[in-house]
């Protein structure tokens, strides 16, 4: 092997280690951008479906939705005190009522 030789084997061996690098680095930026990209549509796609269950509840449980609807309707009219006194109130009248005569209560109120 003459020393010129050797010389352009290496230069074409930096070369190619340069060009193999530069292909490198565009190959993982591309990946990182798919995967990005991945990660956006999968968060979409788990948001849609999050949003498609909440309506689903919302419908087949409507009673429910209703009430909480009542619910935040009255504490932004009336604050969070007068929701709160009413329900302490048939609280204590229904503990009094057990306590005064738990056999009627057990027929009026069963437990489920």
């Amino acid at each position: 092997m003459t020393p010129g030789f050797a010389v352009i084997a290496l230069a074409g061996l930096g070369l190619g280690v340069w060009v193999l690098h530069k292909i490198g680095r565009a190959l993982a930026s591309i990946l990182e951008a798919l995967a990005a990209a991945a990660v956006v549509f999968v968060a979409l796609w788990w948001l849609c479906k999050a949003v498609a269950w909440m309506l689903a509840q919302v419908v087949t449980r409507w009673r429910t939705s209703l009430a909480a609807v009542a619910v935040y309707a009255w504490c932004e009219l009336f604050g969070w005190l007068s929701p709160a006194i009413t329900v302490g109130s048939v609280a204590v009248v229904l503990v009094a009522w057990w306590l005064i005569d738990a056999v009627s209560f057990d027929q009026w109120c069963p437990a489920a």
